[in-house]
């Protein structure tokens, strides 16, 4: 069945949050933008396995928060939902956590205390995810509370919503229009923060055709405010969340206090990595629209941002396709790469830039993992998560975004238990990308 994952998912979850009733509980609802518009699946089953999680994620907390997101790995026309609900309720006790979801009997409270009332509900919600190809973790600690995340693969129909003709017409009439217009950004300057040197340049690239009077660069949230206390000032601040030594929104609330809120990038609008060079030039210009002044110019001869090309004769150009080829059946998809930098040059670039530091990661992620410093694990996992989805290394995305979750819980027996899978894959990657560029 065809259907539209955030509208149907958002409607159950506004009609679950009524439950909460005069419980002093937030409730939290995040569901990623790059979810696909439409999906081909088990609606009804799904639908019934997140009314589960979230029924009993509300019924068992007497008070805190209630967290529930879906975020997603696109592949083709795959995409892998990861359901997650996360609740302060009552948590589960290790002995009964072993049987979760095979004892089909309520695990009740009121006859034993150290344990929350789940009910068949869990049972059942296993059996329809393992029916649907997914499969469901939970984490608990009793008195604290519980996490479930779910991972469930669907079809996707539609990436986006498919226009009218209409809309058609009325789109092509805009892109004419945008095509004459150029925001001047000349007189602008722009500091980009990010432990992420990949993050950084593609940033760069995507910045430098607007013509910024000033880009600067940093690479966590304490060299940002120094830089903002040294008497450097800016038009925009463009950071990320997930540093070390800072994080993005600690040093977002710094700057605050420091009367530095209108003009930062990230108070106004967010944007998701990956990200295109047209897809930050839209973003700055939504901003800038009735702030910057317009230039009218033809730019199919002065084009807003830049169409690098790679001089090919006839043999290399297919000697080019047999290596792209070969990325393919590698499990490396280079056309995610080709939409992110734009042509095969300036991706391959970015990959030899990628490699010469990888040797150093590793070997940071192993410190981190052996030291216990779950923290600064999961800032380093996570930086290769978004690397991955930048190149089109769609396994190690998924290995890395699943090790960043377990991170963040603390969850020291799954990184453990899962490391050489995610240090293989890695290995797996450089290897073929060493190939690649030589």
């Amino acid at each position: 069945m065809v259907y539209n994952f955030k509208e149907e998912i958002s409607s159950l979850a506004r009609a679950q949050s009524a439950r909460i009733g005069d419980k002093p509980i937030d409730f939290t609802i995040d569901i990623a933008e790059d979810i696909p518009y439409e999906l081909y699946g088990d609606k009804a089953h799904i639908k019934q396995i997140i009314n589960n999680l979230l029924s009993n994620a509300i019924k068992y907390t007497d008070r805190g928060n209630v967290t529930f997101s879906v975020k997603c790995i696109n592949e083709n026309d795959k995409c892998l939902l990861i359901i997650s609900v996360k609740d302060t309720g009552r948590g589960i006790t290790t002995e009964n956590l072993n049987k979760l979801f095979t004892k089909f009997e309520r695990l009740d409270i009121e006859k034993n205390s150290t344990t929350e009332g789940t009910g068949l509900g869990l049972a059942i919600t296993k059996k329809l995810v393992e029916m649907l190809g997914g499969r469901i973790n939970v984490e608990s600690k009793f008195g604290e509370g519980s996490i479930f995340i779910v991972q469930i693969p669907q079809k996707i129909e539609h990436l986006i919503k498919p226009m009218s003709d209409t809309q058609i017409l009325d789109t092509a009439k805009v892109q004419l229009k945008r095509r004459k217009e150029k925001t001047n950004y000349k007189d602008k300057s722009i500091l980009i923060v990010d432990d992420n040197k990949l993050n950084i340049k593609v940033a760069r690239r995507s910045l430098e055709p607007l013509e910024f009077k000033i880009i600067d660069e940093c690479y966590n949230g304490v060299e940002c405010l120094d830089l903002i206390k040294s008497g450097k000032n800016y038009d925009i601040i463009l950071m990320d969340i997930m540093m070390p030594v800072m994080s993005g929104e600690t040093a977002f609330q710094e700057l605050k206090k420091m009367g530095i809120t209108s003009v930062v990038l990230g108070f106004n609008d967010y944007i998701a990595k990956p990200f295109s060079q047209d897809q930050i030039k839209i973003k700055l210009d939504k901003i800038y629209k009735d702030k910057s002044d317009t230039t009218t110019e033809d730019l199919t001869e002065n084009p807003t941002l830049p169409i690098f090309k790679e001089p090919l004769d006839s043999k290399n150009k297919v000697q080019s396709k047999i290596n792209e080829d070969k990325l393919l059946e590698s499990g490396i998809d280079y056309r995610i790469g080709l939409e992110n930098f734009g042509d095969i040059l300036t991706y391959k670039e970015m990959l030899l830039s990628w490699i010469d530091e990888s040797d150093e990661r590793i070997l940071r992620i192993k410190k981190f993992k052996n030291d216990h410093d779950f923290a600064n694990y999961a800032i380093e996992v996570h930086s290769l998560k978004s690397d991955s989805k930048y190149f089109g290394f769609i396994k190690l995305a998924e290995l890395a975004y699943s090790h960043e979750m377990k991170s963040k819980e603390n969850d020291e027996n799954y990184i453990n238990g899962n490391f050489y899978d995610l240090e293989n894959e890695y290995n797996r990657i450089c290897s073929i990308i060493k190939n690649y560029i030589k």
